[in-house]
């Protein structure tokens, strides 16, 4: 996935056959955090744990690379 340093998170494309989706999160004074999340839960969790700073729903600091709000099945 192509980086975007504009926004402070951003959330991987749906791929076909991945469980996960790839997210890149930006944490000010260390290098970049990349999680694999296959639900929201995991993406609050890991927003929790680098960036509880973040408002998930601010369209200025969250990027969805297509599919928002969507999840892999299975």
């Amino acid at each position: 996935m192509g980086r975007n340093a504009t926004y402070p998170v951003e959330i991987g494309p749906l791929v076909a056959g991945d469980r996960h989706r790839h997210v890149r999160i930006e944490r000010p004074g260390s290098p970049a955090v990349w999680e694999a999340c296959a639900s929201g839960a995991d993406l609050v969790a890991a927003l929790t744990m680098f960036r509880p700073d973040l408002d998930l729903t601010d369209q200025s600091q969250v990027h969805w690379v297509g599919s928002p709000g969507e999840w892999p099945r299975g």
